[in-house]
This record gives C-alpha cells, sequence and structure tokens, in this order.
C-alpha cells in the first residue's frame, strides 16, 4: 500500500523537463555592460556562484529552491522565482539614492539559445521567438526557425508537415512538458491543436534524446511547455486576421483559487467564411469552417510542501472543407471533422535528500476523425492511456546521478479508407535506467536504455549514448548516438496522398521501423566588441535498419507501402550563425544539406522524392524604436526530385526536377505600451506558387488527378494583421 502511494504521487516534470544548469548573464540596464563579480545563490542555501568577465554565470538548479537571490554592491538584493528557464539575462538599474523603488530587475530570454552546459544539445525557442510566426498552430511556429523544415503535405486539406533532419515529422517524438502528447494519429494533424500564442517556450533535439520519454523516435525530440500560471500576466488575448479570410482568437486568463493552487482557462477559435481561388485553378486557396480548442490547466505548489501537482483537460473540435470552388456543378470535395477529448497529470514528491525526487506522468485521450476526398472516405479511430513513472537520485555525489523508472501504455488505433482497414489494439510495458557521469564541468556522459516488451511488436531495445566535451570556455563538441523505433501508421501520416486518384496498396504486415541514428555537433560562442556572437555545426546520420516505404514510383496510378531492410539513409549537415552586433540587430545565417536516398526499386538508391537537398535560411530582427521591431524571415529551396508519372498523358507529365525558390516573410511590430502589441506582415511576399500544383484539376474525378506532388508554396502573398492585450 506504502509502494502505490508513493508511486502514486510522483512528477516527472522536474526530472525531465527542466535543465538541471541555470545559465545567465547580468548586465547594467543603463551601458549595457557586465557586471562582474554579482553572488547568485538559491535562497536559504550555501549554493553560491560569482559572475565572470562577461557577466555570466551557471548555477545548479536546486530540487527544493526555486528563489534566485542577486546580490551586487551598489544595487539592491533582488529575489526572484525560476520556473522552467534555463538561460536568463538580468538587467539591472543602479540604486544611486541607495532606495529599492528605483531598483528593477528585468528577465530577458533570447529569442533562441543553446545551453552549452547541457550533455545532450538543447535548442530552446523563447516566446520571444514565437511571436515573430504569424499565427498560429505549432507547426507554424518553425517558420523563422531553420532547425525544423516546414511544408504543405497536398494542394487540397491545407494541412502543414515539418521536417527534422530530412524524415518527415512523425519520426520525432512530439510532447508536452514531456508527455508524448502528439502520436498515432495525431503525429500530422496534431499541430494544428497545440497554438503557438499558448507556449512558454519549445525545445528541440535532433538525433536521439532521452530514453525516459519513450522509444517512439528516431529523427529528434520536440518538447513544448505552456505558459506558467505563476506569472504576472493574468489575461492575454490575441486577435489575428489575414487576406485569405481567416479570424483567430487566442485567449488565455490565469487566477488563483487558493494560495497554493491556480487555474488557467486557455481558448483558440479560428474561422474562415469566404471561399478563395487567386491562382484560377478552380480549387480554393483556403479552408472554411470553423475550429475551437478549449483547455483547463490546475496546478499547485507551496513553499512548505515538497509535494507538485500539475494537470489538464483539453477539448480540441475541427469542422472545416475546402476543394472545388462552390459554383462547379458536382464538385470535388474535402471536408475535414475532428474531435478530441484528452487529460494530462503530473504528480510528484521532492525529498529533503539533495538530487532524489520521485514522479508520475498520466496522460489519456479518445479520438476521432472523419475525412472526405471527393467520393472517397478515411476514417481513424484512437483511444489511448499513457502511465510513466520516474525515479531520480544521486550516486555517492553529484558527479553520478540515475534516472529509472516503469512506463505502460494501451493504444488502440483503428483506421479505414473505403474498405481497406488498418489498425491495432497494444499493450506495452517497459522499464528504462538512464546513467550521468560528469566529473567536471569539462565533460560529462549520458548512457541509458529501456527494454519494452508489446503484445504486437514483442521485445523492443533501446540503447542510447550522449558525449559532451567543452574544448575551451564557450567551445563546445557533443556526440550522441542510439537506436529509435516508430510504429508504423501509413493513412493518417500520409494524409497528402489522399488527395490524389492513386489506388491504395498497402502490405498485410507492416512492421515497426528502426534505425540508428549518430550526430556529432560544435558549439561556439564568444563576443566582439562585448557584442554576442555563436557558430554551430552539425552533421547527423540515419541508418534504417526496418524502414516503411511510402512508394509514388512504382506506378503514377498507385501509392504502395510496405517494409525494406537495409535500404535507407538519411545525412544531415547544418550550419548556423548568430549575431548580434548591436543591441538594434539581432541575425541568424543558416545553410542545410540533406542527403536522404532510399531503394525504391529494390536495388538502386534515389533520392527521397519531395525533398530538396539544399536550403538557405536567413533571419533578421531589428529593433526600429524602443516601440517598433521589424522581422524579416527569408529561406531558399534547391530542386527535389519529382516522382514519375509516365503511366499519366504526355500533358500532364513533370520534369525529374522541381524548381528552386525563394520565400519570404515579414512583421512589423508596434508595442506602445506593456499591454498592448499592434502587428501587420505578409508571408509569402515574393509571391511564388508552385506551378500545377494539381495535376488534372479539372477532372479531379480522373485517374490522373493528383494534388499529393507538392514541393514550393501552393497559395500566393498572404498580408495579416491583429493585437495582442497582455494585462
Amino acid at each position: 500500500m506504502r509502494l502505490l502511494l508513493v508511486i502514486f504521487v510522483l512528477i516527472a516534470n522536474m526530472l525531465q523537463a527542466q535543465t538541471l544548469l541555470l545559465s545567465g548573464e547580468i548586465l547594467n540596464v543603463k551601458s549595457g555592460e557586465p557586471l562582474v563579480g554579482a553572488i547568485v545563490y538559491w535562497e536559504g542555501t550555501n549554493d553560491a556562484v560569482i559572475t565572470d568577465l562577461s557577466g555570466a554565470f551557471n548555477i545548479i538548479k536546486d530540487t527544493v529552491v526555486n528563489i534566485l537571490v542577486i546580490d551586487y554592491t551598489g544595487f539592491t538584493t533582488r529575489k526572484f522565482e525560476i520556473t522552467n528557464e534555463s538561460q536568463i539575462i538580468v538587467n539591472l538599474e543602479e540604486d544611486n539614492n541607495n532606495s529599492i523603488d528605483v531598483v528593477k530587475i528585468k528577465i530577458e530570454k533570447p529569442s533562441t539559445s543553446i545551453n552549452m552546459h547541457t550533455t545532450i544539445k538543447v535548442e530552446e525557442l523563447s516566446q520571444k521567438e514565437l511571436g515573430k510566426a504569424a499565427c498560429c498552430n505549432l507547426s507554424e511556429s518553425f517558420e523563422t526557425n531553420p532547425t525544423v523544415d516546414v511544408s504543405f503535405t497536398d494542394a487540397i486539406t491545407g494541412t502543414k508537415q515539418i521536417q527534422l533532419l530530412g524524415l518527415a515529422g512523425p519520426y520525432s517524438l512530439i510532447s508536452t512538458g514531456n508527455i508524448p502528447t502528439i502520436t498515432g494519429n495525431s503525429a500530422l494533424t496534431g499541430l494544428e491543436f497545440i497554438p503557438g500564442q499558448w507556449l512558454e517556450s519549445i525545445q528541440l533535439v535532433k538525433g536521439t534524446g532521452s530514453v525516459v520519454n519513450g522509444y517512439n523516435s528516431i529523427a529528434g525530440q520536440i518538447n513544448t511547455e505552456y505558459k506558467s500560471l505563476n506569472n504576472e500576466e493574468k489575461i492575454f488575448l490575441n486577435v489575428y486576421g489575414n487576406s485569405a479570410a481567416k479570424v483567430e482568437l487566442n485567449a488565455i486568463t490565469n487566477f488563483k483559487v487558493t494560495k497554493a493552487v491556480n487555474s488557467g482557462l486557455f481558448v483558440q477559435a479560428d474561422a474562415g467564411s469566404i471561399a478563395m481561388d487567386n491562382n484560377n485553378d478552380e480549387f480554393m486557396d483556403n479552408q472554411v469552417g470553423e475550429k475551437i480548442v478549449l483547455m483547463n490547466i490546475w496546478e499547485s505548489q507551496s513553499d512548505s510542501s515538497n509535494w507538485t501537482f500539475k494537470g489538464s483537460v483539453k477539448f480540441d473540435y475541427l469542422d472545416k472543407e475546402s476543394g472545388q470552388m462552390p459554383n462547379i456543378p458536382s464538385r470535388y470535395l474535402f471536408s475535414n471533422k475532428q474531435q478530441k477529448a484528452e487529460a494530462w497529470t503530473k504528480l510528484g514528491y521532492v525529498f529533503n535528500s539533495p538530487g532524489r525526487s520521485t514522479g508520475l506522468q498520466l496522460h489519456t485521450f479518445s479520438d476521432k476523425k472523419d475525412f472526405a476526398f471527393g467520393n472517397s472516405t478515411l476514417s481513424a479511430v484512437e483511444q489511448k492511456f499513457y502511465a510513466n513513472w520516474i525515479y531520480a537520485d544521486i550516486i555517492s555525489n553529484s558527479n553520478h546521478t540515475i534516472k529509472t523508472g516503469f512506463n505502460y501504455v494501451y493504444n488502440s488505433i483503428h483506421n479505414s479508407f473505403n474498405a481497406l482497414n488498418y489498425g491495432w489494439d497494444e499493450n506495452t510495458i517497459g522499464a528504462f535506467a538512464e546513467y550521468t557521469f560528469k566529473p567536471s564541468n569539462k565533460f560529462s556522459l549520458v548512457t541509458g536504455g529501456r527494454i519494452d516488451y508489446s503484445t504486437v511488436w514483442n521485445l523492443i531495445l533501446t540503447p542510447r549514448a550522449h558525449v559532451r566535451w567543452e574544448i575551451s570556455e564557450n567551445n563546445v563538441v557533443r556526440f550522441s548516438g542510439g537506436l529509435g523505433t516508430k510504429n508504423p501508421n501509413p493513412f493518417l501520416e500520409n494524409l497528402g496522398v489522399f488527395a490524389s486518384s492513386r489506388n491504395i496498396i498497402l502490405d498485410a504486415n507492416l512492421q515497426q521501423e528502426k534505425a540508428w541514428n549518430y550526430g556529432l555537433n560544435y558549439t561556439k560562442k564568444f563576443k566582439m566588441k562585448e557584442k554576442p556572437y555563436s557558430v554551430s555545426f552539425d552533421f547527423y546520420r540515419t541508418d534504417f535498419l526496418n524502414k516503411l516505404i511510402t512508394n509514388l514510383d512504382n506506378n503514377s496510378h498507385e501509392v504502395n507501402f510496405y517494409n525494406i531492410k537495409n535500404a535507407s539513409y538519411a545525412n544531415s549537415f547544418m550550419s548556423q550563425f548568430k549575431a548580434e552586433p548591436t543591441k538594434y540587430l539581432n541575425t541568424t545565417v543558416a545553410y542545410r544539406y540533406y542527403d536522404v536516398q532510399t531503394k525504391f526499386n529494390g536495388t538502386n538508391f534515389q533520392k527521397n522524392p519531395l525533398t530538396p537537398s539544399h536550403r538557405a535560411f536567413i533571419n533578421a530582427d531589428v529593433k526600429l524604436h524602443k516601440k517598433w521591431n521589424w522581422d524579416l524571415t527569408v529561406n531558399w529551396n534547391g530542386k527535389s526530385r519529382l516522382p514519375s508519372l509516365n503511366e499519366h498523358p504526355n500533358n500532364l507529365q513533370v520534369g525529374a526536377l522541381s524548381d528552386a525558390y525563394w520565400l519570404a516573410n515579414s512583421q512589423l511590430k508596434f508595442k506602445p505600451n506593456k499591454k498592448w502589441e499592434f502587428y501587420i506582415g505578409a508571408e509569402n511576399l515574393f509571391n511564388y506558387q508552385q506551378p500545377n500544383a494539381i495535376i488534372d484539376s479539372s477532372n479531379p474525378f480522373s485517374e490522373n488527378f493528383d494534388a499529393s506532388l507538392v514541393w514550393g508554396p501552393v497559395f500566393g502573398r498572404k498580408v495579416y494583421g491583429g493585437l495582442k492585450l497582455k494585462i
């Protein structure tokens, strides 16, 4: 009974969701100069550090105390709460009159940051970065970031997909508060129901991540954190509208129930009512209908208690349609109806012993989706229950730490396309252990593994390792390697192919996908004239032992789903340079190279279709005035291989390669005070559109109709505007 009680009161949030190290800089707000020798410590402890010549500090997060104290001569001692932050900038105003009232402390998080002290490389996108995106869901939140690629799945449904390391989004584990939430049937469409405006931050991990979060990841892990209920912002409102007749509302309100209990209500609603066809292909450029997302979060944490609790209930509803314009007789109609109810909770206890804590994550949902593509229907139903127990502790001393635990998953997926059915009912139990060795600040090692048994997929082994070496201060090399696995789900992970007349051919015995992933990255931060710069390079190799193929090349009137062994790989290289030469300009320049190939014909490697080998990225964030800010993002996408359409008539053929193209987005913000913010912007500034994105668009019920071969922008320039209110 005692064991059951302990298991039921755990929290994983503080074991894996939070970085063990807090880093930051302390600066003079007037001069921008670093404050050297400032004392930084956790309240009531002897754990203190002193800022260096650049005003920087690194301090290990206390597992019990979250009140950080900054003490510096000539400045009033200040205290403030640290929640999910891993990196902060503190600007102090000098106290010339020795008055507490004139001393202000401002905490700023960079738009994007890479923590130099964690063994696993984590890139964090803050609210500042998320605010650059026009709107409004998780996929759109990456449009100003070079790490994740964003594109449309097809030219009809309006569904956006992401890619990491040149691999489709479902190859990455997507979590909320480090609970895997965007999985199964939601791996693609679930991005629609996580509003970027709700998020405090996003953490990106390329390649293999921690084994604590599960085995179902190959390309990386993307973790989202909702806005804290403890901040001073009690009401948030964002109203958005664009030239495609879309109107969206995001609203958040936080309130205290008791001294130790907070609650927050999150609302998103969008609607589009006017059908538009600006490219004159007789198909709508937008979706018409409505979407509503509701979420209620509760959390409890008391300074006098070692217990913590956080939980949420969430409801998603969507009813939209597109396809041919309404005035066309016997039109081809795409309809999209989705309903999902889910709940998650984290319960936990932090022991008085340093570094020791234990937690339990619970997540459950019921999800129903119905799609119509002309005369064809696609239905998907999924129920899931997830439980994950974690225990963390120090072995001997803080140089040796461990995380271990158990998990249980029930997953039921039943999908059908016309008369073709696919799905399973699965029970999985698993155990994991992860050991961290950190003999000094210069070197650290994380190694671990997990063993899972599935009633459908049998025994699953997942070994992983990560190494960090600090060559010199702010000069870090990291290595990662491990095995990842993904459950096959051909229908919902390839939604775009159903926007065509291709016959679906499904192998009767689909197997789990498995791949080894190896990564090497180098990051260096430096200063020139006291201004921050950074450069990073990374290379990742993915070798598939077993891969589920979506073959569009065998026959242009078919799509074939089947497994192949040891016949697919992906190489990914990325270089990135970040500079802040003045306090008015922040720039990022990046280049990515992808070599993703598969033996589609069984004998020779071919480049994966619709995946360009070369990409370039530029972002400039310009502070025009203390109240005005301008942001510009430019992407260049190289040519990609196109599937063969040999069975089509000559007038419906496509070339072997796509075009290269430029894509630019821009946004202008005006913030007259702390409460109000107004913004206008444009997506696809150059108004580039993929020619003939829909093949045989005038005959959508013919055998040659295909809207799935999308390699570029489907829609033209889009202008938008909106306002934000924070109280």
